[in-house]
């Protein structure tokens, strides 16, 4: 992407000031942005507040309960012991049959606020809180026109354990 490009080429004058900014609590996520292309539209963050993010996953990942249950996160088996529990329990009979998951109407309907008041917590540093609740109540930008959905699933951000500012870095 283009603004990745600029982000990384001007990282050595942007990386303090916008650590500054990050640190006193000045720095705001903007507007997601509706893209489209050949029929399909996709909401994206500028590569800088994509940046921050990453950054505040990083930090959040260590702090919040991974309930065993999850099998989604690493460590915990994925897909492949998921669906081998559930073969199991269908070929014991202690099961008759299983009901789909409508994972998107699941996103859709996470209350913000309970969301917030759950990540109080475990989230003790301000300026950690304070990305996290803005990535929470995020909004969109759709041709000039921006909204804040109310009840929407929460874009998603993969983590590696990662120092944020090598995210950026100059390729040498």
């Amino acid at each position: 992407m283009r603004t990745y490009g600029i982000l990384r080429f001007h990282w050595a004058q942007q990386e303090k000031p916008l650590w500054q900014q990050l640190q006193n609590g000045h720095y705001r996520l903007a507007p997601m942005q509706v893209l489209r292309r050949g029929g399909r539209s996709w909401v994206q963050w500028c590569a800088l507040d994509a940046l921050i993010l990453k950054w505040a996953a990083l930090l959040a990942e260590p702090l919040l309960p991974k309930p065993a249950r999850c099998m989604h996160l690493r460590g915990h088996g994925g897909s492949v012991v998921s669906a081998a529990e559930v073969r199991a329990a269908l070929a014991g009979g202690e099961y008759a049959f299983v009901y789909r998951t409508d994972i998107r109407g699941y996103y859709r309907h996470i209350r913000k606020q309970q969301v917030i008041s759950q990540l109080k917590w475990h989230v003790a540093d301000p300026v950690l809180f304070d990305v996290i609740q803005q990535y929470v109540h995020y909004s969109v930008e759709d041709g000039g026109e921006f909204y804040t959905p109310q009840k929407r699933h929460l874009p998603g951000l993969r983590t590696k354990p990662v120092d944020w500012r090598q995210l950026v870095a100059p390729r040498r």
